[in-house]
């Protein structure tokens, strides 16, 4: 019971900060779209797609990683943390320069270096903020960095307005305060670590894993991570070779409220994944049939939200973007499939990432074949639907990830159904 509290207060206030952040988030890029011209928000949402997929690429397999074992044992961090931050920097590097070089190559301008150079830079700061964030949650101390969360948002709306109506080139601005907003976070969170850190001395002496085996036990989720972030944001790349760039605006104003309305839902296996994690190492089955509710439950949600904006989603366009925007209504209604499906896989891949045997391996090909499929599928369709074959190859792709990873930990619970070891953190 106690633990089923904790797991509802931390559901409840990630759901509750993830509304405020993603109102606060939506509000400037409303801002922004009625402020740029079309080409200048396709320019600012090609750096928003390299900065998530910079840090999808270094951050989801090692949060994972820190989640789990931290979540069994709380001065797992003590020991491994700075060897995580060290195999962070060098994955942060080389993620940051190779996206910074794929999308400046086509056409060099003074505007786009900057612009993608203060994204790809930004890259570093939200990488160790998510690494932080998943050191919080392992604690149950997910409360404080979720308040600073929303400060940053603050800070960006704000900073932001300023800087895009004072400073003579608007998007840089816009940039810049994205920029400041992840220093701030990143200043704060590390503070707070080592706040959080002096007050819990270690069991015994312990020696940290080696960077080069700590590479080696992260790398299949690391590489699962990098090969979903890609299918997951590559359309809005593939867009910017294959079609104008005010198509991927027009794909990103739809994209952009399927996306908050999904960190909504999505937060509550967030709050769960310490407890996935513990039911994991105990019984596989019972895992399942936790993991299975939670992914019917929500997946019914996530229909009931698909049914209705079929029918509202004209309205809810024509209210929050400009006339100009109004073609993207077609790409909202598409991509709203992608909540009924989204909802019930989470529960399944969060499954897969917490079962270290075979689970992080069926992940890792899972995401690979999504993104083979997604990168095929946008290469046909884009030239001949443009941004709307984008959105129909998402939900097409969604929906295939997803039957494989509940098919993957049917099997593996199938092979494994024995009770194992008893959780080491109550």
């Amino acid at each position: 019971m106690k633990e089923l509290l904790r797991v509802l207060s931390n559901s409840a206030f990630l759901a509750g900060q993830k509304i405020a952040n993603g109102a606060l988030q939506f509000l400037f890029y409303l801002f922004l779209v009625n402020t740029l011209t079309s080409e200048e928000m396709g320019l600012f949402e090609l750096g928003r797609a390299c900065l998530e997929i910079g840090a999808g690429v270094a951050v989801p397999g090692l949060a994972m990683i820190v989640l789990r074992e931290n979540s069994r044992r709380k001065e797992w961090w003590l020991v491994q943390g700075p060897v995580v931050m060290a195999l962070l920097d060098k994955i942060v590097l080389a993620a940051a320069s190779l996206l910074f070089l794929a999308v400046i190559f086509e056409s060099p301008a003074p505007i786009r270096f900057v612009v993608l150079g203060l994204f790809c830079f930004a890259i570093y700061f939200q990488s160790t903020c998510s690494i932080y964030e998943s050191v919080f949650l392992s604690l149950s101390r997910v409360q404080w960095a979720m308040s600073v969360n929303v400060v940053g948002n603050l800070m960006v709306l704000g900073l932001g307005v300023i800087l895009v109506l004072y400073l003579p080139c608007p998007l840089a601005g816009a940039s810049l305060a994205l920029l400041l907003r992840w220093v701030l976070n990143h200043m704060l969170y590390t503070r707070r670590i080592r706040w959080i850190y002096a007050a819990i001395p270690p069991r015994g002496p312990a020696v940290p894993l080696p960077l080069a085996a700590l590479a080696r036990d992260f790398w299949p989720l690391t590489l699962g991570s990098i090969f979903f972030i890609l299918y997951a944001r590559v359309d809005t790349i593939m867009l910017e070779w294959l079609g104008p760039v005010s198509s991927i605006a027009y794909y990103s104003s739809a994209f952009r409220l399927i996306g908050l309305v999904s960190m909504i839902f999505l937060s509550i296996y967030q709050a769960l994944a310490p407890s996935i994690s513990r039911k994991i190492s105990h019984s596989l089955p019972a895992a399942f049939g936790f993991v299975s509710a939670i992914g019917l439950a929500l997946g019914l949600v996530g229909l009931g939200l698909a049914l209705g904006l079929q029918v509202q989603s004209g309205r809810i366009m024509a209210w929050l973007y400009p006339e100009s925007y109004q073609p993207a209504t077609q790409a909202l209604q598409v991509m709203a499939w992608t909540l009924p499906i989204t909802f019930l896989g989470n529960a399944f891949g969060y499954f897969l990432v917490n079962e270290e045997k075979q689970g992080i391996w069926h992940y890792m090909g899972i995401n690979l074949a999504g993104l083979i499929i997604n990168i095929t599928g946008n290469a046909i369709l884009i030239p001949q639907y443009g941004f709307l074959g984008a959105a129909g190859m998402t939900v097409a792709t969604d929906g295939l990830t997803t039957l494989a990873m509940i098919l993957s930990a049917l099997w593996i619970t199938i092979q494994d159904p024995a009770v194992r070891i008893a959780p080491q953190n109550k």
